[in-house]
């Protein structure tokens, strides 16, 4: 299992508008995630998001936002409101999205909503892939929501509630196409991988072979010195070394040169005395 991935998918909101007492405006029952394989906006990857995951989803943060953050952090004036009643409806996961209106920013985006202007919102989530090696593509195992945001147009096709059929079909082409390339890329890596794999093994077997080899000739060859009592010989001759004693030591003569110092003293060696001059 690979390790977790922040994610941006966008998907399209009903028409189903709400007034509060608050002064809040909600929209109800908008498809947060749908499964499919989806190419999301923020790493560019295409990935299967399965039922089995979204069954389990969890929500880290509840937050809906005028926009992703993107290379700008976002500030506090971005939040226009929150997704309510999130849940997992057999096809998916649907929510409640909530706008405070009590900035001018949610309350444009909010207006901006009623009135057609833009008709999709992107999940923000963290998801946990592993490999899928029947369709050679990453499906998600676990979904964690870090937030929703509003934007101008959404990744899932099957997600719509008011058709657009020229929309539609610019969006199936343009998710065809990151497929295919997607799709590409990863099975290049997988042939590199298996290439690979292929000639470790292959090394592996040379090396193996050449121990086998080398293995069988030291076998030979203490075969070949046992069955010759070449052993036994050699055990003879190294005991018999240690108990022969060992020979005196002669050392060589070194030359020498004996004459009487010159320092004025006169050895009588016929009359026993020693004197100085």
């Amino acid at each position: 299992m690979s390790e977790e991935t922040k994610r941006e998918l966008r998907f399209q909101f009903g028409d189903k508008f709400e007034e509060t007492d608050d002064g809040g405006l909600i929209i109800r029952n908008v498809r947060l995630l749908a499964p499919g394989f989806w190419v999301d906006s923020l790493t560019r990857q295409g990935t299967e998001y399965t039922l089995e995951a979204m069954k389990g989803a969890e929500w880290l943060d509840d937050s809906l936002w005028a926009r992703h953050a993107g290379g700008m952090p976002r500030s506090i004036s971005d939040k226009i409101g929150n997704v309510i009643n999130h849940k997992y409806d057999n096809e998916g996961v649907i929510g409640d999205l909530y706008f405070h209106r009590k900035t001018q920013l949610s309350r444009e985006i909010a207006e901006m909503a009623r009135a057609g202007l833009f008709n999709y919102v992107s999940s923000e989530v963290s998801t946990v892939d592993s490999w899928d090696s029947g369709k050679k593509r990453y499906k998600t195992d676990k979904i964690v929501f870090t937030g929703v945001a509003t934007v101008n147009r959404g990744a899932c096709t099957t997600c719509r509630i008011t058709e657009n059929s020229g929309e539609n079909s610019l969006d199936i082409k343009e998710l065809e196409e990151s497929f295919g390339k997607v799709q590409k890329e990863l099975e290049g890596k997988v042939e590199a991988l298996e290439k690979k794999a292929k000639e470790l093994e292959e090394s592996k077997g040379r090396e193996l072979e050449e121990l086998k080899a080398n293995n069988d000739e030291l076998t030979k060859k203490v075969a070949e010195l046992e069955s010759g009592n070449k052993v036994e010989d050699l055990e003879k001759r190294v005991k018999a070394l240690e108990d022969t004693p060992e020979s005196p030591k002669t050392f060589e003569s070194t030359d020498k040169e004996l004459e009487l110092p010159d320092d004025g003293i006169v050895v009588d060696r016929k009359a026993g005395e020693v004197y100085r001059m």
